[in-house]
């Protein structure tokens, strides 16, 4: 048979949508379609004996498996939607919660608090977050979390300079950038007169 690769399209796969006229059971596989809407077994034509398939008006369940019998592909450790869930299955993914840190007295007369980011991996990604978020993102695949000391009162000037060298010293040691701009290079935020 012969058939011009404009009129195939290659590389389908039957999930027992399909049936084999020479063995009865549904196919499983891949197929190519043709422009007069006849199915073969292969990714192409030239792929193998090429066996016509034909539609199946209700799909037929796999042969392999005896009526009543479960199927392992339905067992729930193999329905994991994402590879992050897998390696861990009583986890599910970190998802960062945006987080405006609120003052409290005790933060006030310590004249500095603990803030709390996470940075995604893969881009120049922050989000502030509080305490708790920050603890769920130990160990996510896609965020890693960020903490430190943020000086509130004192001298101006000493408090602008101090904050100003703690992200500095946080983009060097974690080897990032963009932390400063995320912040708007604000390093008087929450200070208190």
């Amino acid at each position: 048979m012969y058939y011009p690769k404009n009129q195939i399209q290659s590389s389908l796969f039957s999930n027992g949508e399909l049936y084999n006229p020479e063995t009865g059971q549904a196919y499983y596989g891949y197929y190519f379609k043709t422009s007069d809407n006849k199915f073969f077994t292969g990714k192409e034509p030239n792929d193998g004996k090429n066996i016509q398939l034909f539609s199946s008006p209700t799909p037929i369940p796999p042969t392999n498996f005896e009526i009543g019998q479960e199927d392992p592909r339905f067992y729930p450790e193999n329905l994991r939607y994402s590879v992050l869930t897998k390696a861990n299955p009583n986890r599910l993914p970190f998802t960062p919660v945006p987080y405006y840190p609120i003052l409290s007295q005790v933060d006030i007369e310590n004249g500095e608090f603990t803030r709390y980011f996470c940075k995604k991996y893969n881009e120049n990604l922050y989000i502030e977050i509080n305490s708790t978020n920050y603890s769920a993102s130990i160990g996510s695949n896609l965020y890693f979390g960020i903490q430190f000391l943020w000086v509130i009162s004192g001298d101006k000037e000493q408090v602008k300079q101090t904050n100003a060298k703690q992200v500095e010293l946080v983009e060097q040691t974690l080897n990032i950038q963009g932390l400063a701009q995320y912040l708007k290079f604000n390093y008087l935020q929450f200070y208190q007169a």
